[in-house]
């Protein structure tokens, strides 16, 4: 039996093995949130989970070859699909009798659907101790205006309004950079200096350019203004869009494959995934695999019996052969999504 992990507040409320799901010999186990089909010999087999919220309805019947069976109607994912029919049947031995077995399943298994629908039509409440409080109005906070003293002696101190009454300092007096003085200082030495070379010529009568040549004022030459330089704009070309190009691809059929002259055969002919399980009763193999195969059955004049399942919801063609000694005895085929055929021949007769 398998043993899954429980959710908090799950308990397992009926447990049975032997139970075919999907063509699958699974454990079939029903808490009081789910339904679970574990296969305990199949390690790479992936449990099977249903919430009995999905379940819709749940119905006894019986299988073809006379085992007690319960069909569930499943909730599909989306609006516009159709509900899944899954029939779960309880395989039983030669002389073994499980139609109680099933009928108590059956009564359980409604019982805990109905809890599980009561229990999700409920309202959540949420509970906040003390009233709530009331919204609170957006504050668009005021402006402040600082304004600023032309004559300010020291640090002055400004009250913001946004701040509960706290002083901010205000802006100081800014200060002279000390290269800003030593440049004045070394301006008006040249000053000085021209003052005095300029000044005694002055007093003594020689005015420059007409007494001592070498007070001469020489014209000096006009500066030639800097030449207009015309911008250079180079255009960049724009690329162009490169155009989108969609490509639509059939995929190719599957390409068929005939099974040997001899011996038993079972022929899966599909594009994509599917679980299949075959071989005679008592002696059943289950193995998920895709596209084309082939499985050897070692069966002389017994009964055959493959169930297979697709795992997809696509329309592809599902073909299922029987070959016995290289002649087809039995076949079935199915595009259905989700699509599912059980073929059984019986060896003796063909």
């Amino acid at each position: 039996m398998g043993n899954p992990y429980l959710n908090p507040n799950e308990a397992i409320i009926l447990a049975t093995h032997r139970v075919v799901v999907k063509a699958v010999s699974s454990d079939l186990i029903l808490t009081n949130q789910r339904l679970l089909m574990v296969d305990s010999q199949n390690s790479r087999f992936i449990p099977v989970t249903i919430p009995l919220s999905a379940i819709e309805v749940v119905m006894g019947a019986e299988s073809r070859t006379g085992e007690p069976e319960i069909t569930l109607s499943i909730a599909p994912p989306g609006e516009d699909e159709a509900a899944q029919r899954l029939p779960l049947t309880f395989s039983q031995w030669e002389g073994e009798e499980r139609m109680d077995e099933r009928d108590d399943w059956l009564e359980r298994l409604k019982e805990q659907i109905l809890l599980a629908q009561k229990e999700a039509q409920m309202p959540v409440i949420v509970s906040v101790g003390g009233a709530s409080p009331p919204p609170v109005a957006p504050v668009t906070p005021p402006e402040s205006v600082v304004s600023l003293s032309p004559a300010i002696s020291g640090p002055e101190r400004v009250t913001c309004p946004l701040s509960g009454g706290f002083p901010w300092p205000a802006l100081e007096k800014p200060r002279r950079s000390p290269v800003f003085v030593v440049g004045a200082i070394g301006l008006l030495a040249l000053v000085i200096a021209g003052a005095i070379l300029v000044l005694p010529p002055l007093l003594l009568g020689n005015v420059p350019g007409q007494g001592d040549p070498a007070l001469r004022l020489t014209p000096t030459t006009p500066m030639t203004p800097n030449p207009t330089l015309t911008p250079i704009i180079t255009l960049s070309p724009t690329p162009l869009p490169t155009p989108e190009v969609s490509l639509h691809t059939t995929p190719a059929a599957p390409h068929y494959v005939p099974p040997p002259k001899t011996g038993v055969w079972v022929h899966v002919n599909y594009s994509g995934n599917y679980t299949i399980s075959y071989g005679t009763p008592g002696r059943m193999q289950a193995v998920t695999s895709m596209g084309e195969q082939i499985y050897n059955i070692p069966a002389v004049n017994d009964m055959v019996e493959a169930e297979i399942l697709k795992s997809d919801s696509s329309g592809n063609l599902l073909t299922v052969e029987v070959y016995k000694n290289g002649k087809v005895v039995g076949s079935k085929t199915t595009s259905a999504p989700q699509g599912y055929i059980d073929l059984h021949v019986n060896l003796a007769e063909r």
